[in-house]
């Protein structure tokens, strides 16, 4: 949750990486913060912002179906 609420360039690029290593995916991280947000303390805005912003970046990890 550390690197959703800072969400600074390397939280990004590590999120990022754990996408490509598929360690992560949007699904499971969206999950995962949800339950985390319970215990946060401050305005959740931000961090939901980034947890859409992060969900997006997983996604774009993803190979396109190029049929």
């Amino acid at each position: 949750m550390s690197k959703l609420s800072r969400f600074a360039d390397q939280d990004r690029e590590d999120i990022l990486l754990l996408a490509r290593e598929g360690l992560i995916d949007s699904a499971s991280l969206r999950k995962r913060a949800g339950e985390a947000l319970g215990g946060y303390v401050g305005d959740l805005n931000p961090v939901r912002n980034s947890i859409d912003i992060a969900c997006r970046l997983i996604e774009s990890t993803k190979p396109t179906d190029r049929r």
